[in-house]
């Protein structure tokens, strides 16, 4: 029924999970 939704959702987070661990790379190499 909404599977367009479940899947638009999904992309939302793995952007939101990319985003973060981009995050995270570039403070460890700000760190170091």
């Amino acid at each position: 029924m909404g599977f367009e939704e479940v899947e638009l959702e999904v992309k939302e987070v793995l952007k939101q999970i990319n985003a973060l661990e981009e995050q995270d790379i570039n403070q460890k190499y700000v760190v170091i």
